[in-house]
C-alpha cells in the first residue's frame, strides 16, 4: 500500500478518536481503517469490519456475534458456569496471543500447529467490552496471525479461539503515542 494512503487513513483514525463530535466512533474508524490496510494481505480468511454483514463460513450468525458469544456461553441450565473459561485448557506458550506493535502496525499472533485435527479458529480484539476487529482462521493457514494498523492510544485486549483447547485471552495493551515531527 502506498505511503500516502496509509497516512490518510492513520489521519482519518486519529481524528476519529481525537472528536467525539464526528459521526465516526472510535469502533468504526478502527474497523475501517484495520479493513482496509488487512484487506491486501489476509485474502483466503474472514476479515470482518461490520457486525453487521460479516457472516463466518457462510452461517446466519455474524462474525463479532459468534467470537463474543465464546466468552459468554453457558452449560445448558447453568447460568453462570461458562463453557470456555478462558486459558484454562492446553499449554499457554502455545494459546496466549502475542502482541508485537510497531508504531500503528499491529500484528496478533501464536505460537500454535495450523492442522485439520488442530488449529486457531478465530482471533480477535476487543475495545472494552466490545469486539472491534475479527478473523475466522483455516486450518490450512501457515501461522495464526491477525495483522492490523491501529490508532495510536487504543487499549485493546487480544482473543483467540483453539478448535480443542478453548478460549485463551491476552494482556490488555495500549498502542503508545507516534512522536511527532
Amino acid at each position: 500500500m502506498k505511503t500516502g494512503i496509509a497516512q490518510l487513513l492513520l489521519i482519518t483514525s486519529a481524528v476519529a478518536f481525537s472528536q467525539p463530535e464526528n459521526n465516526v466512533n472510535r469502533r468504526e474508524a478502527m474497523q475501517q481503517t484495520a479493513s482496509i490496510l488487512a484487506s491486501g494481505t489476509i485474502a483466503s480468511t474472514t476479515i470482518a469490519s461490520n457486525p453487521e454483514e460479516a457472516e463466518a463460513y457462510g452461517s446466519q450468525m455474524p462474525l463479532f456475534s459468534k467470537v463474543a458469544k465464546l466468552e459468554t456461553a453457558n452449560y445448558m441450565g447453568q447460568i453462570n458456569k461458562p463453557i470456555y473459561v478462558p486459558n484454562s485448557n492446553g499449554a499457554p506458550e502455545k494459546h496466549l496471543p502475542s502482541v508485537s506493535i510497531n508504531g500503528n502496525d499491529l500484528e496478533i499472533s501464536a505460537n500454535h500447529v495450523m492442522t485439520e485435527e488442530h488449529y486457531i479458529q478465530f482471533m480477535w480484539l476487543k475495545d472494552g467490552n466490545e469486539v472491534v476487529l475479527a478473523k475466522e482462521l483455516t486450518p490450512t493457514e501457515e501461522k495464526p496471525v491477525l495483522k492490523a494498523k491501529v490508532p495510536s492510544g487504543v487499549t485493546l485486549t487480544p482473543y483467540l479461539f483453539c478448535n480443542l483447547h478453548g478460549l485463551w485471552k491476552g494482556e490488555p495493551f495500549t498502542v503508545p503515542g507516534v512522536a511527532s515531527a
